[in-house]
C-alpha cells in the first residue's frame, strides 16, 4: 500500500479496515486491495487494523475519506451499510468488531470533537457473519463485495468531480 502519511487535501484517501485471519473482519483490506489494483489516478489506498489513532493519522489533512469495514449487528450478513459520516455519527453499536476499544466510531466522533474530521468521510460497512479464525470470506459477504466497489467508484467519481477546478474561458 501507499506511503505512511497518503492523505494529501486533493487526494482521495480509502482506508480498508480488518483482521487478515478474522475471516469475515477482513473484508475492508480486500476490498481496499481490489481499488489498488484498479490504478485510481488521485487516490491513495492504505489497509489498516482499525486502531482509532492510526486512523486519524492517516486522515489527517485530507480532504475526502472513504472507509471500509466489516460490522457486526444488526440486518442479514452481506447487508450493506454507507454513512456518511461528516454529516452524522456512525452507529457505534455496530462498529465495535474491532480488536480496539478505540476503532473507527470513536476515532470519527473524537475527530468531530477536536473539528478535525475530514470535510468529506464515507464509511462503508458489510454486515459480517463469520468473525471466527480463519481467511475465507462467508458467501454472503463475498457477493456484497461486487456491490460496493461500484458504490465506492461512484463516491470516487464525484468526488473527483467536485474537487476538479473548473476550467476557465
Amino acid at each position: 500500500m501507499n506511503s505512511l502519511f497518503p492523505g494529501t487535501p486533493n487526494t482521495i484517501l480509502i482506508i480498508g479496515i480488518g483482521n487478515e485471519f478474522r475471516s469475515d473482519g477482513n473484508v475492508g483490506r480486500i476490498i481496499a486491495r481490489t481499488l489498488e489494483d484498479l490504478d485510481i489516478p488521485n487516490v491513495s489506498i492504505v489497509e489498516s487494523s482499525g486502531d482509532g489513532v492510526e486512523l486519524m493519522r492517516l486522515w489527517a489533512a485530507t480532504e475526502s475519506v472513504v472507509v471500509i469495514e466489516a460490522f457486526e449487528g444488526a440486518g442479514e450478513p452481506g447487508a450493506v451499510l454507507r454513512v456518511v459520516a461528516h454529516e452524522g455519527a456512525l452507529p457505534l453499536d455496530m462498529f465495535h468488531s474491532s480488536s480496539h476499544e478505540f476503532g473507527l466510531a470513536h476515532a470519527i466522533e473524537l475527530s468531530r470533537n477536536l473539528r478535525d474530521l475530514p470535510p468529506s468521510l464515507i464509511v462503508y460497512g458489510i454486515r459480517g457473519k463469520n468473525f471466527s479464525g480463519g481467511t475465507n470470506l462467508s458467501p454472503e459477504v463475498e457477493r456484497s463485495m461486487t456491490q460496493v466497489l461500484g458504490m465506492i467508484l461512484q463516491d470516487v467519481k464525484a468526488l473527483q468531480d467536485v474537487s476538479r477546478p473548473e476550467e476557465e474561458f
